[in-house]
């Protein structure tokens, strides 16, 4: 058998929505429209729980971002994160930490803020490492058959190394919202990842890693009188893959005054293109609560794909926390 070529995609989360820098780094929070000084987000992805045989994966991410200056029309952020994304055994690592910076400008001239465009252009710098540990591989040789189990005392034949590659990545990204009053907005994003198509070097080869496109949009519309529904789209192509999320989700206010606290809940699905043409991997659904300085938000992968054979319908679980500091 024979492989003329092979593809992979970056870590990806369920709950993806335009405040994730590592989507694109113009996703900072907006200062006309989030009153945050500084902030900070958790997010946290457990996947193939289900699977009886093989590897888990969990892939974590921490965020922090400080708005460094604004003025009645314009404001500068900057942030950091830092990914990991890594198997069970170990054997699979990939650790990602990228520096960012975002200039957001309000287009109109009005000292308020509603009917307002507001563009922010962000760009950022990954430095990333991936470790291949194949200490924990076996191979023929090292199956005892007077015993029908694996003897790792055998030889196997074959070359061990544990491969250590780092790389770094240059992405951009812009991101345009009208507000509206009473905070609805509508909402839209693009950016390329990995500018520069780095290069990790391999043993025998290097191979380069291609540009990730990705556009968001989304609207925050009221719908009664404490309730907000929220539709959103998002399509992201890396290679020869691509993934088309539609989503829709509804915020009840809870105490409708200054000092709000919403509960949020919301479907989505996932749509690829794989082997067998285009279908639907996942529904997913989303459940959460927010106040003025917190959020809460748990997602739940649900395989409609022939994977579900192998995970009993389970995909994957995550969490998503996120805290502000205000300004006074």
């Amino acid at each position: 058998m024979y492989a003329f070529g092979l593809s992979s995609q970056d870590a990806m989360f369920s709950i993806l929505s335009l405040d994730d820098t590592y989507l694109n780094p113009a996703n900072t929070f907006n200062p006309f429209y989030d009153n945050s000084l500084l902030k900070f987000d958790l997010q946290f992805r457990d996947q193939w729980n289900s699977v009886s045989n093989g590897d888990t994966y969990a892939t974590a991410k921490v965020h922090g971002e400080y708005n460094v200056y604004l003025s009645q029309y314009d404001a500068w952020n900057v942030g950091l994160f830092w990914l990991s994304d890594r198997s069970s055994s170990n054997g699979l690592k990939n650790n990602n930490l990228q520096l960012l910076g975002s200039y957001t400008r309000k287009l109109s001239e009005t000292r308020g803020n509603n009917y307002s465009h507001i563009i922010t252009i962000g760009g950022g710098i990954s430095f990333a490492q991936t470790n291949a540990d194949l200490e924990d591989l076996w191979f023929g040789r090292q199956f005892n058959l007077n015993s029908n189990f694996i003897d790792r005392t055998l030889t196997s034949g074959e070359e061990f190394r544990i491969d250590n590659h780092s790389y770094s990545s240059l992405d951009g990204g812009l991101r345009w919202m009208y507000l509206l009053e009473d905070d609805n907005y509508y909402m839209a994003g693009l950016s390329i990842a990995h500018l520069n198509n780095p290069t990790i070097e391999g043993t025998n080869a290097n191979f380069s890693i291609s540009p990730r496109l990705l556009f968001q949009a989304e609207a925050h519309l009221d719908l009664g009188e404490g309730f907000d529904h929220i539709p959103g789209l998002i399509f992201i192509n890396h290679g020869p893959f691509w993934q088309l999320s539609p989503s829709y989700g509804i915020s009840i206010d809870i105490y409708s005054d200054d000092n709000s606290f919403s509960l949020i809940s919301g479907v989505s699905a996932r749509l690829i293109n794989s082997v067998n043409g285009i279908m639907m991997d996942a529904i997913i659904f989303n459940l959460g609560l927010q106040s003025n300085t917190w959020s809460f938000n748990f997602n739940f992968d649900l395989n409609s794909s022939a994977l579900k054979t192998y995970t009993n319908n389970n995909g994957a679980i995550e969490l998503a926390l996120s805290y502000s500091i205000n300004r006074d």
